[in-house]
């Protein structure tokens, strides 16, 4: 019974979950291969704005609920960076059809992971005109923010490899009543490994940004222009 590769890829925005691998003891292991894992990052164009005020910036703070390193949320207004972010699988499998229509069954070959961010938005409260000392302290703290989000990104990426490199290396035989079900197992398997880290990346980024946003490291932000005052909070007209 021939074996033929099938290609199938599965894009994660939460996270995905499906069934355990359905074991097959018999099916061939010709053109099996030691399952390989291709992973890459996407750490995103940062897209810096300038437009929205503070009272605007407020609102958006809100609706992230962000908590602070004090366990209670305030909102920040001067500066404000948001990312999405996700990650997407697709993995190659030899499959066999044990009964052509009815079962079968199949090996991972190869799976790919790219981890990325979707879109990273940096602001800068309108009521700071770039150039001024204030719109200059500002964008500093949020590419601080830039820097966090990155720095997890490349440090959970390495997680996700290694811990993904010893699962595969585990994997036997998968089985289903199609090619997609079979393939689909090994998706699934692999976003139980994925998704924990994911949500791993997420928290500690969480709290990194929340030291980053201490009422001591707002102080020191403005301690850097003479005679900072904050601008009286308005929302834009556009």
């Amino acid at each position: 019974m021939p074996g033929r590769p099938l290609l199938l890829a599965v894009l994660c925005l939460l996270g995905c979950v499906g069934p355990a691998l359905a074991q097959s003891q018999s099916c061939p292991t010709k053109g099996r291969q030691t399952p390989k894992v291709v992973l890459s990052i996407e750490p995103g164009q940062a897209v810096y704005r300038n437009d929205l005020m503070q009272a605007d910036l407020g609102d958006l703070h809100t609706k992230q609920r962000r908590t602070s390193y004090n366990k209670q949320r305030e909102p920040v207004t001067a500066g404000l960076t948001r990312a999405e972010g996700g990650y997407q699988t697709s993995v190659q499998t030899m499959i066999y059809p044990l009964k052509r229509g009815v079962y079968y069954c199949g090996w991972l070959s190869q799976i790919e992971v790219r981890v990325f961010f979707k879109s990273m938005v940096v602001n800068v409260a309108g009521e700071y005109r770039p150039g001024s000392c204030e719109y200059t302290a500002v964008l500093d703290h949020e590419n601080h923010h830039v820097a966090i989000f990155r720095r997890n990104m490349d440090l959970y990426a390495r997680k996700i490899q290694s811990t993904l490199n010893e699962a595969v290396a585990r994997y036997g035989s998968a089985s289903g009543n199609s090619e997609q079900a079979v393939t689909k197992q090994f998706m699934a398997e692999a976003s139980r490994v994925i998704k924990p880290l994911m949500d791993e990346m997420h928290a500690q980024a969480e709290r990194d940004h929340a030291k980053l946003d201490s009422p001591e490291s707002y102080r020191y932000t403005q301690s850097l222009c003479k005679g900072w005052k904050p601008a009286k909070a308005r929302r834009g007209t556009g």
